[in-house]
C-alpha cells in the first residue's frame, strides 16, 4: 500500500480536482487520504455543500478516505490551517502529500517554506504593517528582498503560498506539486473552471456550471450568507470590544471596527464592508466575524484535532484498518475525548443547515458515515 495525502476544501469538487487525484494515481499512489474543511472554509464562507456531500463526492470521484478537518482549524490562517490538516494526515498515515500549485518548481518552494519564519519575524514585514499593507502583501514584498526571483514569485499565488506550510508542517514526508489546471479565482476554460467561478455560478442559478461537477449535484443543499445575514448580526450585538477579544484572531484594532460597524451595519455584508481596511484581507475579516458568532477562542485552536472518517471506498477502509491512530466517524463517540470540538462541529452545521433554503434540522450527530 503507497498513500498520499491531499488537504482540500473541494468546495466544490470540479473537474480540476478530478484531476488532481488522476495525477496522484500517476505517480504510482495506490491509496489516497484527502483531509477535508469542515462547513466553514480558510477564507472565512460557509461551503457551498455541505462536508457530508463534498465528501461523497470526492469518494466517487477517486478519493479513498475522506477525513475531516474540524472546524476551528478549517477556517483559521494558512499556517493553522496547513499544520493541523498535515497532522491528521500524519498521524493516518501517509507516504506523501500532493497539492495543487501555481508552479511545480519544488525548489522554488522549498527555499521559499526554509524563508517563512524569518519573513513572518522580519523587521521589513513590520514596517510595512505598520504602513498599511495586509500581512499577505507584506510578506509577498519582503520576500522580494530576501529571495532569488522564482522563491518570492511563491508568495504572490494562494496556493503555492499555502503550500509553504504544508512543507514546514511535513518534516522529512515527500511533497508534490500538481500545476493547476486554471488560476485560482478565474473562470472557465473548456473541461475546467475555477471553484469561485463555479460556486458564483450555482449562487445565480445558472445550471451551465454543473457542467464542470462530475457528479449529478442538482439536489443538493446549497449555502447562501444571505439567508443568515441578520441573524449574524444579532449574535454580535450587545458584544463589547472586551468579549470581543476573546475569540480567535481578533485583536484589539479589529474588534473595535466591529463594533464600529455593527451601528448602522444592516446585512452581513454591510458589516463586512464596515469593517475592512487595507490592513487585514477579507478573508480574515470573514473568519473574525464567524469566530464570534460561533464562540471559537484561541483555546479551541490549540486543541488536538479528532479523526473522524466521513466517507471510504474500499481501499479506504484499508486505510482504516492499517492506520497507526484511533478514529471515529460517529461524533457522539468522538464527544468523550473531544467534547469541545464535537460541539463547535454542531454549531459549523446548524450554520451551515440555516444558510440553506430549506434546513433539513438534522443534526451533526446522526449523519452517517459514506461507504462506497
Amino acid at each position: 500500500m503507497k498513500t498520499a495525502g491531499i488537504v482540500a476544501e473541494f468546495n466544490p469538487f470540479h473537474t480540476g480536482h478530478e484531476y488532481l487525484l488522476r495525477k496522484v494515481r500517476e505517480n504510482g499512489y495506490s491509496h489516497i487520504i484527502v483531509c477535508l474543511s469542515s462547513d466553514i472554509t480558510q477564507r472565512g464562507d460557509i461551503a457551498v455543500f455541505d462536508r457530508h456531500v463534498r465528501a461523497a463526492c470526492a469518494a466517487s470521484c477517486g478519493a479513498d478516505l475522506v477525513i475531516e478537518l474540524p472546524v476551528p482549524f478549517s477556517m483559521s490562517c494558512a499556517e493553522i490551517y496547513a499544520k493541523k490538516a498535515v497532522w491528521i494526515l500524519k498521524q493516518i498515515g501517509i507516504d506523501a502529500l500532493f497539492f495543487g500549485s501555481e508552479t511545480e518548481d519544488k525548489n522554488a518552494l522549498f527555499k521559499a517554506a526554509g524563508a517563512v519564519k524569518e519573513l513572518k519575524n522580519s523587521n521589513e514585514v513590520k514596517q510595512l504593517l505598520r504602513s498599511g499593507e495586509s500581512y499577505p502583501g507584506a510578506v509577498s514584498k519582503a520576500a522580494e528582498k530576501l529571495l532569488d526571483s522564482e522563491s518570492a514569485k511563491v508568495f504572490k499565488s494562494p496556493n503555492s503560498t499555502l503550500a509553504v506550510e504544508y512543507i514546514n508542517a511535513l518534516g522529512d514526508v515527500p511533497f508534490f506539486p500538481v500545476l493547476r489546471t486554471f488560476p485560482h479565482d478565474g473562470g472557465n476554460e473548456g473541461n475546467y473552471a475555477s471553484a469561485l467561478f463555479i460556486r458564483e455560478g450555482i449562487a445565480n442559478g445558472s445550471k451551465e456550471v454543473y457542467r464542470f461537477l462530475p457528479y449529478k449535484a442538482d439536489g443538493f443543499a446549497v449555502s447562501s450568507i444571505k439567508n443568515i445575514d441578520r441573524a449574524i448580526l444579532l449574535s454580535l450585538y450587545g458584544k463589547d470590544v472586551k468579549k470581543l477579544l476573546n475569540y480567535h484572531d481578533i485583536n484589539e484594532d479589529l474588534a473595535h471596527r466591529i463594533c464600529n460597524a455593527l451601528h448602522t451595519a444592516k446585512s452581513y455584508h454591510d458589516l463586512i464592508s464596515g469593517i475592512k481596511t487595507k490592513a487585514y484581507t477579507m478573508a480574515r475579516i470573514k473568519r473574525c466575524v464567524l469566530n464570534a458568532y460561533l464562540g471559537i477562542t484561541q483555546n479551541d485552536i490549540s486543541l488536538p484535532p479528532y479523526i473522524r472518517p466521513l466517507a471510504a471506498n474500499e481501499r479506504g477502509k484499508e486505510i482504516m484498518s492499517a492506520a497507526r491512530c484511533e478514529m471515529s466517524p460517529s461524533l457522539k463517540e468522538l464527544s468523550k475525548t473531544h467534547p469541545r470540538l464535537c460541539e463547535l462541529s454542531e454549531a459549523s452545521h446548524r450554520l451551515f443547515d440555516m444558510s440553506t433554503d430549506y434546513p433539513s434540522g438534522q443534526s451533526e450527530y446522526s449523519k452517517p458515515f459514506v461507504t462506497l
